[in-house]
């Protein structure tokens, strides 16, 4: 069984990584910290936004529901 990931599959990882990178700023961290969980805050909130529109939030859903239609069921 071969559990190494596709060319697209890491393409798609380094792609999710260079988002949090660039996306998880000291100000949202502070403001998980402060409410007690992550992304309830209104930056929390703004990020899972610009998470969500890159079809990364549900990568197996179909593609007219916000997915990726991920056909190998596999997760970011």
């Amino acid at each position: 069984m071969n559990f190494e990931f596709s060319p697209q599959e890491q393409k798609v990882l380094k792609e999710v990584r260079a988002f949090f990178k660039s996306e998880v700023t000291h100000a949202l961290k502070a403001e998980s910290l402060a409410i007690g969980y992550c992304f309830g805050g209104e930056l929390g909130r703004k990020f899972v936004r610009k998470f969500a529109a890159n079809r990364w939030l549900v990568p197996n859903w179909p593609e007219a529901y916000g997915g990726m239609a991920n056909q190998r069921g596999t997760a970011l």
